[in-house]
């Protein structure tokens, strides 16, 4: 769907894949996790999260929060039926 509103508009495409992405969200609520096997033997520690971890189910909705953020500050607008669309309107 996004492409054909493109070529119709006559729009560009730009796609980017951002690598760790789920790391970069800071966590709005205190989550705490067990240390990981084999990451020190015989000492079993909680670590409190400060950043979004692969495998926790909020991860996907920090990280769209915190992109939507930066690229709203940029300038950026979703499109009404698809909040994964960012769109940067010029003259």
């Amino acid at each position: 769907m996004l492409f054909t509103i493109a070529l119709s508009k006559g729009w560009d495409i730009w796609q980017y894949n951002v690598e760790n992405t789920f790391i970069h969200a800071d966590i709005d609520q205190e989550i705490y996790m067990i240390q990981p096997v084999g990451f020190e033997k015989g000492v079993r520690k909680v670590y409190r999260l400060k950043k979004a971890l692969y495998g926790l189910k909020q991860s996907p909705r920090l990280w769209y929060q915190h992109l939507s953020l930066i690229l709203g500050d940029l300038g950026f607008k979703t499109l009404p039926f698809d909040k994964g669309v960012f769109i940067y309107r010029t003259k």
